[in-house]
């Protein structure tokens, strides 16, 4: 579950594409991954040189290597059924509801608990655009690590806390000194 929260959290992987990656499309030496379903439909699967590249970092990296060393299916999909085809997307739901319910568990705050406990896989998605947000990087960067087609999803998927927005409106209001 570890190495697929990663991935969900650091590329922003929707779960039908999470579903349907298979061991070939992810490349450890080069820290990235191929993309070969964009939002987990059609058939045929893309080519490499067609897929959306996703980059992963070094964390991610780690956690695929060590998946990939200790998974006992021996079948092309990264995230197999057992059953020689791949997880379902709600397998996958369940995956995450059972590692959220592992964390309300052990922790002793009571909001992160509550905040935990409705996690998602898609809030990994908007984890995933608000890091980046947050970190500085460009809406076209953000953009294209995404894959998003059109729109601005970067302002959608931001998640912003009321003390940050109080404090950037606080910071860019004037004092008038009436």
């Amino acid at each position: 579950i570890y190495a697929l929260l990663m991935l969900a959290a650091k590329t922003g992987l929707r779960r039908k594409e999470l579903a349907v990656l298979k061991v070939e499309d992810i490349d450890l030496e080069g820290k990235k991954l191929y993309n070969r379903s964009p939002k987990g439909v059609g058939e045929p699967r893309l080519a490499r040189t067609d897929a959306d590249h996703k980059l992963l970092d070094d964390e991610t990296v780690d956690a695929l290597r060590d998946w990939l060393e200790t998974r006992s299916d021996d079948t092309d999909w990264l995230f197999p059924n057992g059953q020689g085809s791949h997880v379902s997307t709600m397998t996958i739901s369940r995956w995450v509801g059972k590692a959220t319910d592992r964390v309300v568990q052990a922790t002793d705050d009571d909001d992160l608990a509550e905040v935990i406990d409705e996690f998602t896989p898609h809030d990994a998605r908007r984890c995933f655009t608000t890091w980046l947000n947050r970190g500085g990087c460009s809406r076209d960067v953000i953009k294209a690590l995404r894959g998003d087609a059109a729109g601005d999803m970067v302002s959608l998927y931001t998640q912003y806390g009321e003390d940050e927005i109080r404090e950037e409106y606080e910071s860019a209001m004037p004092k008038i000194g009436i």
